[in-house]
């Protein structure tokens, strides 16, 4: 019997598990100047065609990790709650693309993105089609404490938009807090390695990104950053997972995915590609005119 086949048996009762433990739902091209224009202190004016923020107002210093980022004001897309893979829906914002991408739409899923997102906006949207969701993650983001001591959550951290969470976060790893200066938009927020998952399954760098989830000093701007990471010390897919993780796996699924976890929490920065530090000194460079 082959690793693959291996899997199967546990996966149904371990999935079933995770969707009952975890807090998620189901669901330019430019130089790049480093960030020395401080958040504006003054309120900002929104539209249904704006957000209060042009594009030409981001500044980022890309830490070399990228060919080149553009910033594009997205329309907004409709709630829609009627689809697979699940519930879905944005207001106007803005996204931050890399690597010689402009349109959105032409952006590989689980490819690197920056979101800013107007709060009000994005809850008033769901809220107007009678659904909490937004605005009861939007308060678990500001609730998690990455400085708390003791044992870190090993999955059901929550994370927006529901566009880059489909299935469930059923594995995180190096919750970290990620600070800014005066010149940061977003000066306090949170990141981790982690994936969501339809299907429960060992840990590989498949489907891996590096996640960030913090607000502006305002707070009426929510600020995500997705970058898919990968370390030498995981395999790179499941046909090389070995024989004693996949038995781990099948024999205790919950408790190796805490074990993997617990492992790789304890990996310094520069052990994941890209270097962990250089994707949080990133976002912490992100600043508006």
């Amino acid at each position: 019997m082959t690793k693959r086949m291996l899997l199967f048996p546990a996966l149904a009762i371990i999935l079933l598990a995770l969707l009952a433990g975890c807090a998620a739902p189901q669901p330019a091209q430019q130089p790049t100047p480093a960030a020395t224009h401080p958040a504006a202190k003054t309120p900002r004016t929104a539209t249904p065609e704006s957000i209060g923020i042009a594009p030409e107002d981001i500044t980022l210093d890309d830490q070399g990790l990228v060919q080149a980022w553009q910033a594009a004001l997205v329309p907004a897309t409709p709630f829609d709650n009627m689809h697979a893979p699940g519930p879905s829906g944005l207001p106007t914002h803005i996204q931050v693309l890399f690597n010689g991408v402009s349109d959105p739409t032409a952006r590989e899923p689980g490819g690197p993105v920056i979101y800013i997102i107007p709060v009000d906006a994005y809850q008033s949207m769901w809220r107007d089609h009678d659904s909490s969701a937004i605005s009861d993650l939007l308060k678990k983001i500001k609730a998690v404490d990455a400085r708390a001591t003791g044992p870190k959550p090993v999955r059901g951290l929550p994370v927006l938009p529901m566009e880059e969470t489909f299935g469930v976060n059923d594995f995180a790893t190096q919750l970290r807090p990620v600070g800014g200066d005066d010149a940061s938009f977003s000066k306090t927020g949170f990141r981790f390695v982690g994936r969501f998952a339809m299907v429960a399954t060992p840990v590989t760098n498949a489907g891996l990104r590096y996640i960030y989830q913090g607000f502006s000093d305002d707070g009426r701007y929510l600020v995500a950053f997705f970058f898919p990471v990968r370390t030498d010390v995981l395999p790179d897919d499941l046909e090389a997972v070995s024989t004693e993780d996949t038995d781990a796996f099948n024999s205790n699924g919950l408790g190796y995915l805490a074990d993997k976890a617990a492992a790789l929490d304890e990996l310094p920065s520069a052990a994941w590609t890209p270097d962990l530090s250089k994707l949080d000194a990133l976002i912490a460079s992100l600043a508006v005119k």
